[in-house]
This record gives C-alpha cells, sequence and structure tokens, in this order.
C-alpha cells in the first residue's frame, strides 16, 4: 500500500482500484494484525486482500496505542471524507481496538455497514466501570475525558456484524454492548480467543466476506444470507 499522509499521530495508506467500493481498515495496536503491511503469521491476509477483490482500500494505522483519540484522527476523518464520493459504499473494518474505531467512525463517516471483530464497546470510565476488564479500565482512566469520544448511542445506527469468541466472557460484554448501541447483527465464534477474525477468515475468508457484503449494499439488497452463510461455515 501506498502511504498518503503521514499525520502528527496517525498513518493513511491507500491501494485503489476502479470500484464504487471503499473498506476503510483501522489497525489495532497490535502489529502482526496490520490491514495495511503483509504479515508474518498465520491467518493474516496480505496487504491486497482488498484489492484483489475489485475494491479500494484506505488503511489507517495509529503510531502508538492510543485508541485513535490523539491529534490528527480529525484530520484523518477529513481525508477519508475528501476520497470517498458521495454516492460510494463505504464500509469500515478492524478488531480490537481497531475493531472499536470501526465501530465509532463508521457513525462519524457516515458509512453504509461496519465489520468488528472482538471490539472493545467503550472505554469511558462510566461505562468501564462496570467490567471486570482490568486492562480496559485502567486505559480508560489513562485517557480520562478523552475517553467519552466514543461510544455513539446517541447517533444513527448503522448495520454492521460483530464477531466474538464464544467463550471469551469479557468480550461477549464488550460485544453486545455495541449491538444494543447499534443496527448489528452477533456473530459468535468458537475460537480465536481475543482474535476472532482468525476463526472467521479460516472458515470462509474475511475477505471474500467483506466483498459479498459489498455487493448486497450494491444491490442494495440485504446481507443477512451472506451473514448466515458465515455462520454456518464457522459452525
Amino acid at each position: 500500500m501506498t502511504l498518503v499522509k503521514d499525520f502528527l499521530n496517525y498513518r493513511v495508506f491507500t491501494n485503489q482500484v476502479e470500484s464504487d467500493v471503499y473498506i476503510v481498515t483501522f489497525d489495532s495496536w497490535d502489529p502482526k494484525h496490520s490491514h495495511v503491511v503483509d504479515g508474518k503469521y498465520p491467518d493474516i491476509p496480505e496487504s491486497t486482500y482488498i484489492t484483489r477483490r475489485n475494491m479500494n482500500h484506505i488503511g489507517v494505522q495509529t503510531k502508538r496505542n492510543d485508541w485513535y483519540l490523539r491529534e490528527g484522527i480529525d484530520d484523518v476523518l477529513k481525508y477519508i471524507r475528501s476520497v470517498v464520493p458521495s454516492n460510494g459504499i463505504l464500509i469500515t473494518y478492524g478488531g480490537s481496538m481497531g475493531g472499536t474505531a470501526a465501530f465509532f467512525f463508521a457513525h462519524k463517516l457516515g458509512a453504509n455497514f461496519f465489520i468488528v471483530t472482538s471490539p472493545q464497546a467503550s472505554i469511558e470510565v462510566a461505562i468501564m466501570r462496570n467490567f471486570s476488564d482490568t486492562p480496559w479500565r485502567l486505559e480508560s482512566e489513562a485517557f480520562g475525558e478523552l475517553s467519552s469520544h466514543y461510544f455513539p448511542s446517541d447517533q444513527d445506527k448503522i448495520p454492521g456484524v460483530v464477531f466474538v469468541d464464544a467463550t471469551h466472557d469479557i468480550d461477549i460484554k464488550h460485544a453486545c454492548l455495541v449491538a444494543k448501541s447499534s443496527n448489528v447483527s452477533l456473530v459468535y465464534t468458537h475460537g480465536g480467543w481475543h482474535n476472532s477474525a482468525v476463526v472467521v477468515n479460516r472458515a470462509y475468508g474475511i475477505g471474500q466476506f467483506i466483498k459479498e457484503i459489498s455487493e448486497c449494499l450494491l444491490l442494495r439488497s440485504s446481507v443477512s444470507a451472506v451473514i448466515g452463510k458465515v455462520k454456518k461455515a464457522i459452525e
């Protein structure tokens, strides 16, 4: 992918093709799960897994573990808006911290759909104090007022899908909270722990799933059949 913007805390990469579909990915902090760099680890798709299916790819990468809350994120969103045409199909995608960003910024960007795997619903102190999730509670306290930047409970409910490992109790709490605040399909994987994307990729293919969702959106048809096929493949 080509680095097109290097902001204070974030980098934006693109790989463009002739298509009306734009996939915006948000990396988690773990570099093994990057969407913009070819993976060196099993089950991590190569960085062309979107464009070789004839979809434009805009990849957002944070320079540190900051939950996409620091200076420069508004510049990132402004750039994305300038690239995606008003009649284009926009899907956001990410996992863990990147999934949280994909969920929240889908609303900020007015996306057509979001796909998130093992996301945190929020790091806002008022929400996280109800979770027995020590790492994320400490993170929320560290970010203070910035943490309220997340959780679009008062915004339009953009449709999406959340994948979560059925054996990961804390992740399930987060996923259910996301589902409660959105028009979302909640899909349980069986394995993957905090990286449920691995199970989806093995059973069906993340790139193929995104492609089929985009085709439904282009045709303005229901995505339920595609989600149903993924559920069956996972089982």
